[in-house]
């Protein structure tokens, strides 16, 4: 379930009386005798930075980690009003998420999702994302370099550059071109990129039958030579 906060951001002063009422609103809509994932959702374009310099919370002379710091302090005290709120309205939280996002305008909206889980969590978990959109240009650069070293690895090292046998291991549709092999490649196996593990494990389940498979052909034409 999506519920939206209009005209407001996150540091709104009477944001849990306007998260209160929201609510309230959709009562009826919330099964209070369910678990959830909650996650605020808050445009990050709507932030009045200069606003929160003038208040005092963030400092421009500081240094950007401490800016950083202090920032991320703030937005967990507003997600500490907001935890107290949706508590006031029996809600479970199993975890608790505020995430800062790149809208496509600088509407001043905040989003609030409820998602229901069968189970209740012994522990809650509360997760602070300042910005979303860094944090998976961050895991993107990170897995696009782990993928590319397991893929140059299998291409130039082990198959010394045979492409068809590539083509076999990774499974993808005959091609030239090694962009597209390993585009194929990264699909398969980026949400595995921490687990490397894995990802050699299952290419050497995929390669074993291809190399069985050329060594048969390759000593039936060794034979018929020699015939």
């Amino acid at each position: 379930m999506e519920l939206i906060l209009n005209d407001t951001n996150i540091f709104d002063e009477d944001i849990d009386i306007k998260l209160r009422e929201l609510l309230d609103q959709n009562k009826d809509k919330i099964d209070t005798s369910k678990f959830f994932e909650v996650n605020i959702i808050f445009n990050k374009n709507a932030v009045d930075f200069a606003k929160l310099v003038e208040e005092g919370i963030l400092n421009k002379r500081e240094r950007s980690k401490n800016i950083q710091e202090n920032y991320s302090k703030k937005l967990r005290i507003q997600l500490e009003e907001i935890e107290k709120v949706l508590e006031s309205v029996k809600i479970v939280i199993n975890k608790l998420h505020l995430t800062g996002d790149d809208f496509s305008t600088n509407e001043r909206i905040i989003k609030v999702k409820l998602e229901e889980k069968s189970k209740k969590q012994e522990m809650r978990v509360t997760v602070v994302t300042p910005d979303l959109q860094y944090i998976l240009n961050v895991l993107g650069d990170y897995a696009s370099k782990e993928l590319s070293e397991i893929f140059c690895k299998l291409y130039y090292d082990i198959l010394h550059e045979n492409m068809d046998l590539l083509i076999e291991i990774v499974g993808c549709e005959p091609t030239k071109n090694l962009k597209e092999i390993f585009h194929s490649f990264a699909m398969q196996y980026k949400k595995f990129i921490f687990n490397k593990a894995y990802i050699i494990e299952d290419l050497q389940k995929r390669a074993i039958p291809v190399f069985e498979r050329y060594e048969s052909a390759f000593n039936k034409d060794t034979k018929s030579e020699k015939s």
